[in-house]
């Protein structure tokens, strides 16, 4: 694990950085596509799908010790409910640092020990079908959302911390990208899971 960054002693009352809000949680809207949706067609008539994704929702405003409250939360192209889907794939990354920790309090920001980047196992990632990988939403009392769409990283709050401290560009939807993978039936397996459902 490296050391983490150093941080400055913050007066109380100061401004922790200039001009930016501690979240960007905003209005629910859509995010639009990074890179352009990608499809194909496979040999057994499956359709392989690919779409890079920018966060619909960023909140780290909840400081101070194990808080669980702090969230990244991106909109899906898909229903995670969903059992008919293969091989759905997750990757997440981040265009600022996130390999950071602090204590936080109003008279001071202290250094703490990191859990690794955003891709780290440690980091909890959630949906509500609990697909690709992820925990389920509903495990989690304090979940953003139990929208079936929605894919949630529950941010450390030392990371949070280190957002008010020194890293302000982790609040911004736009430094934090989501890619996604996954295959779905051809339109005949679709339409037989249909007509089952409607027995």
């Amino acid at each position: 694990m490296r050391a983490p960054r150093s941080f400055v002693i913050v007066a109380a009352g100061a401004a922790l950085f200039s001009g930016r809000p501690a979240s960007e949680a905003g209005a629910h809207t859509p995010r639009p596509p990074l890179a352009p949706f990608a499809s194909r067609v496979l040999p057994d008539g499956w359709t392989h799908s690919s779409v890079e994704l920018e966060a619909q929702t960023v909140d780290l405003g909840h400081l101070g010790q194990h808080t669980h409250a702090n969230w990244v939360v991106f909109e899906l192209p898909f229903d995670t409910t969903r059992r008919d889907l293969r091989n759905v794939r997750f990757r997440v990354r981040a265009l600022a640092e996130t390999d950071v920790g602090a204590v936080y309090t109003p008279l001071v920001c202290l250094p703490a020990p990191t859990l690794g980047p955003v891709e780290d196992r440690r980091w909890a990632k959630l949906t509500l079908g609990g697909i690709g990988g992820t925990e389920r939403l509903w495990s989690h009392e304090l979940a953003p959302t139990h929208d079936p769409r929605a894919y949630a990283i529950n941010v450390p709050t030392r990371v949070a911390n280190a957002a008010a401290c020194a890293e302000p560009s982790l609040t911004s939807r736009s430094s934090w990208r989501l890619e996604v993978e996954w295959e779905a039936p051809p339109p005949r397996l679709l339409d037989q899971g249909a007509a089952h459902q409607a027995r």
